[in-house]
């Protein structure tokens, strides 16, 4: 009895729905009265898979696709290769951002990254290949039969190969992320920022000057030589192969003039003389990234740093709110603001810094943006914009848009503050010494000029409270100084006018 009712319990499953291209089999109807077990909670078959193959949100639930999924093989490490690794590069940030937000949300992000491949190139396409117009227009009636016999278990294979390419992402650090306890101790923040800044961030060790050469010379000089020596000699290209590309390296190194060593010799003395140093002053800080990389790590910023500030803020309970600035890669280096927060308002619907407010809020955040990217156009140069190009991007030559805020005059916007805000406390002291003199015997203490002056200062008092308040919601960019003088204070560069 209790085979029966194991039996009825695997046999009772729900389908989740999916889009055009992974569609799934009816599902076989339960039996009336059995306890309705969702996928979480019904306990792993004896002969399926294990449990946390179970969890894959596109995992096929049929009995009948066993022998089908034996001809079934997982994909290899690197099966992701052009068009498809673009597109799982893509999806890596929205992976990681989930991953911050837990299990749940991770499940139904790579549901939808398994849907948008299978939209993309198709289920039964086997990668490389590329699906035609053809393929992306047909349904389930017009795929062969036996290719949908196989469709959950090819469904299954990209659900885990999809999860295993993003997991690899993730997990891939620089070297310098492998410290010992004493050494992150020494400086804990050194992991972190290899991590944002990827693999290529960081050296814990030196290369030699024959290794300098071979990172730009080897596949264009010597990878097809290594390729026949090893295909030649019967070598095994997974253990042995790494010898003949040392062994022949080196040879092809030092079969080089004298002249062409120096440059490489002298590079990696360098290195040597930065990694003593570095040792020296027990402190290690990163490489500049080229343009390329620098995008990837902008990109991969917030969602690295925003558990860090949310635990910060759960710490302290303290808002916490960073700006950072420079020539942005993809804008053909015109000088950019972002900025990331941690921390909501006591509104009735909590609210964070870049959504509270309304109009006003939008001013205050414009104005921050302002004074930030005020400060950045004075730390770039030109060539330090045109530096910070992608390769096919040329300079930017436009106004930042933060200049549309700037004050004429930041000296006259603080002064412009300054006499509001003496203005009001000197008519609060006034109103508050009128009411303090009402209590007690009234005393003539000032002559009838005295009041007069008195009655007249009391007439314009409120006169300047609601100036006071044009002053605070007035746009950023309408502020004169006291002086009149609209002058900057600084000079910009001729292609970034205010």
């Amino acid at each position: 009895m209790l085979y029966e009712l194991k039996s009825r319990i695997q046999s009772h499953t729900l389908a989740p729905a999916s889009p055009k291209g992974c569609q799934r089999q009816a599902m076989t109807e339960p039996d009336v009265g059995l306890i309705n077990l969702t996928p979480t909670t019904r306990p792993p078959s004896e002969n399926g898979p294990s449990s946390r193959a179970s969890r894959s949100p596109s995992r096929s639930l049929e009995d009948d696709t066993t022998t089908a999924s034996a001809d079934i093989r997982p994909f290899r490490k690197g099966w992701a290769k052009g068009e498809r690794a673009n597109f799982l590069d893509e999806a890596y940030h929205g992976y990681q951002a989930a991953r911050t937000r837990g299990t749940h949300s991770v499940a139904d992000y790579m549901t939808s990254t398994v849907n948008g491949y299978c939209a993309r190139f198709t289920w039964w396409l086997d990668p490389p290949k590329m699906p035609s117009e053809e393929d992306l227009d047909m349904d389930d009636d017009s795929i062969p039969s036996f290719l949908l016999a196989q469709k959950a278990a090819r469904i299954r294979r990209i659900s885990v190969g999809i999860r295993n390419y993003l997991d690899r992402l993730s997990q891939r650090s620089a070297p310098i992320t492998l410290m010992t306890s004493k050494q992150i101790e020494k400086d804990p923040v050194a992991s972190l920022i290899a991590n944002i800044g990827g693999a290529k961030v960081g050296q814990r060790r030196t290369r030699t000057a024959y290794q300098l050469w071979s990172m730009s010379n080897f596949k264009t000089a010597l990878k097809g030589e290594v390729d026949n020596t090893v295909s030649l000699a019967g070598i095994d290209p997974q253990k042995d192969r790494i010898g003949v590309v040392q062994s022949q390296t080196q040879a092809a190194y030092d079969a080089l003039p004298a002249h062409e060593r120096q440059k490489y010799e002298d590079d990696s003395r360098r290195e040597q003389e930065e990694l003593k140093q570095r040792k020296k002053d027990n402190k290690w800080m990163p490489q500049q990234l080229s343009p390329a990389e620098t995008l990837l790590a902008l990109d991969k910023l917030p969602h690295s740093l925003i558990a860090l500030f949310d635990g910060l803020r759960a710490l302290t309970g303290w808002n916490f709110h960073v700006y950072y600035s420079g020539p942005d890669p993809r804008a053909g280096g015109q000088i950019a603001t972002l900025s990331l927060h941690s921390g909501v308002d006591r509104s009735p619907v909590p609210a964070d810094f870049p959504t509270a407010g309304g109009t006003e809020g939008l001013a205050r955040r414009r104005l921050v943006e302002a004074a930030i990217g005020d400060y950045a156009l004075r730390c770039f140069s030109t060539a330090d914009r045109r530096a910070a190009c992608l390769p096919d991007v040329a300079l930017n030559q436009a106004a930042p848009s933060f200049l549309a805020w700037r004050p004429p005059s930041w000296e006259g916007a603080l002064q412009l503050v300054k006499s509001s805000t003496t203005l009001v406390d000197t008519q609060s002291s006034k109103r508050k010494k009128s009411s303090d003199s009402q209590q007690g015997p009234r005393k003539k203490t000032s002559p009838p000029a005295a009041d007069n002056s008195t009655q007249k200062d009391n007439k314009q008092a409120p006169a300047h409270v609601p100036s006071k308040k044009k002053a605070r919601h007035r746009h950023p960019s309408s502020h004169k100084s006291g002086d009149g003088d609209d002058s900057s204070d600084f000079d910009i560069d001729a292609e970034s006018p205010r």
